[in-house]
């Protein structure tokens, strides 16, 4: 009784031995013989983690003050003897072969155990966020977007058809509350499960004649779009990977909610918050996830650098070569500049004096 995987699927192997076999359980007095020789070698693999390493001796002292108050003996105290065997066992004071000794701390010394993890802060799960609110949306590639002063936007390719993506129903994102409308202008960056896109909010307005208009406004977005199908294949193949896309979102969203107030976390997040790039939107259709985030260091005045990368990858290869050899041909002609007036003023002074002592030497300089 091993656990194998990563960091989480090996926390999730230690949590499920003592969840399943809890007072309340069913199946709690018909464990497996080994249960207890499972449970030292699961935590020992946790707690030999670099993130849990420091955690080891708190998760240890929170089991000793449940045993002091219990008592010798009592499933508290024999709990509290096996994270302490764990302990040497990684220390390299004890051999593992310790474990087939350990006395059994029984379902209410697992339920001590969970606890003190718990308070601890060792508390991963399959999936160890809240689970995820999504708005659903419409997402069309052939919308058309008007300025502010009334103008038909085109695109890239001189178009004059977006990609815009409209929330169903009430709208009402989960994080802005305000259902806004996203036109997609330009992607980004390919990502390993879609691309990001730069996306202008867009307003929802309605003509004289009764038609509905998409009016852009000058706030910008980053949109993350995730493919479902890429993230089902992921799922399918079981296959380890770098990044997992819907812990991602639910990771963001439980720091998002963290920051406004509106989600209860197990603690207080510490830091400065202005340093997490938090959600606007989460919003979904059928093909795929986007996670709307906010872009305020394009409009910002330090956003100079951003904005100028933004700028570039807006614009093809030509136009920005083209523009570059532009900046070059001015810089010539200004430094050109400025040269040729410095060396006529420095010839004007060097004329002047020579013309000066000249005068002296024929006798017309005055004494």
């Amino acid at each position: 009784m091993f656990a194998v995987g990563d960091a989480e699927q090996q926390t999730c192997f230690l949590f499920s031995l003592l969840y399943n076999y809890l007072p309340e359980s069913p199946i709690a007095a018909v464990g497996p013989p080994d249960l207890d020789v499972g449970v030292c070698h699961a935590m020992q693999g946790v707690l030999t983690m670099d993130h849990n390493r420091a955690l080891a001796q708190r998760v240890l002292a929170e089991v000793r003050s449940v045993a002091e108050t219990a008592g010798a003996g009592s499933p508290a105290s024999r709990a509290e003897a096996m994270v302490e065997l764990v302990i040497n066992v990684i220390a390299s004071t004890a051999d593992s072969a310790a474990y087939a000794t350990v006395l059994s701390m029984g379902p209410e010394g697992r339920r001590t155990l969970l606890a003190a993890f718990d308070r601890v802060g060792i508390c991963a799960h399959d999936d160890p966020f809240p689970t995820v609110e999504t708005v659903s949306c419409v997402k069309n590639t052939n919308y058309r977007i008007f300025t502010a002063e009334g103008e038909q936007m085109t695109n890239r390719v001189g178009g004059a058809g977006f990609e815009a993506l409209r929330p169903v129903g009430d709208g009402g994102g989960l994080f802005s509350g305000s259902g806004r409308s996203y036109a997609l202008v330009r992607t980004l960056q390919a990502t390993i499960f879609g691309s990001v896109k730069l996306a202008h909010v867009i307003r929802v307005e309605s003509s004289a004649a009764g038609d509905v208009v998409l009016r852009s406004t000058d706030e910008r977005v980053a949109v993350k779009c995730m493919s479902k199908a890429a993230v089902l294949n992921l799922q399918r193949s079981g296959a380890p990977v770098n990044e997992n896309p819907l812990k991602e979102l639910g990771c963001l969203a439980y720091l998002t909610r963290q920051m406004n107030g509106a989600f209860a976390g197990p603690g207080v997040l510490q830091g400065d918050p202005r340093r997490v790039v938090p959600l606007v939107d989460l919003l979904e259709d059928d093909e795929a996830y986007y996670m709307v985030r906010c872009c305020h260091l394009l409009q910002g005045k330090r956003g100079i650098l951003l904005s100028l990368v933004v700028f570039i990858a807006q614009r093809s290869f030509f136009s920005v070569f083209f523009s570059f050899i532009f900046f070059l041909i001015h810089l010539f002609l200004l430094y050109s500049l400025n040269f040729l007036l410095l060396v006529y003023a420095v010839h004007a002074i060097i004329f002047r004096n020579n013309n000066t002592q000249s005068k002296c030497l024929n006798g017309s300089c005055l004494a």
